[in-house]
């Protein structure tokens, strides 16, 4: 007989057998078919879709009044042989959009949108996997800056001395 029951991408699948060519072959040989009543319960198989976690980018400086952004994202690896891209997938594109220019922090975030996962042949495969995102930081610190002031002599005439210069 014949199972015909398959299926590649995440989703569920009938799994059937080809009732009409079912045989029961006796011991010498000839089908004996004709002795059972035979009753076919078909199954379902399902693909689950793979479990993947993309992080955003972290980044961090000082202030420079500039926007500060980090659009990269990465795999984070579980250590469940399980999880992560499957076998000759890769993830083509993914994009964190996150920005802060003065001092403090700010979450960079995967734009999920942005996610492409493809097979070695280029077929997108980004609906067969179950994608969880974890946000990034943007980090802009205080910058530093140093004040001197001017060391100078007066002579003493009886009025108030000053000097405004500084460094």
């Amino acid at each position: 007989f014949t199972i015909t029951g398959e299926g590649t991408d995440a989703g569920e699948y009938a799994n059937t057998i080809d009732e009409d060519n079912i045989t029961i072959t006796a011991e010498d040989g000839t089908n004996v078919k004709d002795n059972y009543t035979v009753k076919c319960i078909y199954g379902t198989l399902t693909v689950r879709k793979r479990n993947i976690t993309i992080k955003a980018g972290d980044a961090g400086r000082e202030y420079n009044g500039e926007p500060l952004t980090n659009p990269e994202c990465e795999i984070i690896d579980s250590g469940n042989p399980d999880e992560g891209l499957a076998p000759n997938q890769t993830l083509v594109a993914a994009v964190a959009k996150g920005s802060i220019t003065d001092v403090g922090t700010a979450p960079n975030v995967v734009d999920e949108s942005s996610i492409i996962i493809k097979d070695a042949n280029g077929n997108e495969t980004t609906k067969n996997y179950k994608i969880t995102t974890e946000d990034g930081v943007l980090t802009v610190g205080k910058r530093k800056i140093e004040v001197k002031t001017s060391t100078k002599e007066f002579t003493y005439n009886g009025t108030d001395q000053f000097d405004t210069n500084i460094t």
